[in-house]
């Protein structure tokens, strides 16, 4: 299965409340919110990114791990909710303002721009999760491509609602 990375919409008042009760985000990250007539509300959104997000990480930034910035949005920053293990370590939670800014950088970043950043060789000696990039080239950039089209657009979305967000390995 591998992997994961799910961004997730919050209030800035039910991060705060993650941040005093850190164990309560086992029963949020189970619920998504629905209202009466099946639409999803502002807050439980889900934003599922797969395998991409390792891969691109290391386009935004140009680092396997590190990062500076709303860039490193995807791996580096907000602020990880206790130590409640989630899947792989702890959801760290971003308020509406650092999730406005990680939606204004990479909507800075055109899928194009993106794509000229690919390099197989380079993501595979950076030992990038999922290590597919020699072996599928061309189709791996498509899927890195796709999913960072997903994940512009709900941050966008995200940003647009005022919402903060939850970002976590599983």
């Amino acid at each position: 299965m591998g992997m994961t990375l799910t961004v997730r919409t919050v209030s800035d008042a039910s991060l705060r409340a993650l941040l005093e009760d850190p164990e309560s985000i086992l029963g949020l990250l189970g619920d998504v919110d629905v209202e009466d007539d099946g639409d999803l509300t502002d807050e439980g959104l889900e934003c599922n990114v797969d395998k991409a997000w390792h891969g691109i990480h290391f386009l935004l930034t140009g680092s396997a791990e590190a990062g500076k910035g709303p860039e490193a949005y995807l791996l580096v920053g907000g602020r990880e909710i206790g130590d409640v293990d989630v899947g792989y370590g702890p959801a760290r939670g971003f308020t509406a303002i650092e999730t406005r800014e990680a939606a204004e950088a990479l909507a800075k970043v055109s899928p194009e721009e993106l794509a000229r950043r690919y390099d197989p060789a380079k993501l595979e000696a950076a030992e990038i999760y999922p290590t597919i990039w020699v072996r599928d080239g061309e189709e791996a950039l498509e899927y890195l491509i796709e999913y960072y089209g997903v994940l512009r657009e709900f941050l966008s979305t995200a940003e647009a609602k005022g919402m903060g967000t939850l970002v976590y390995l599983c």
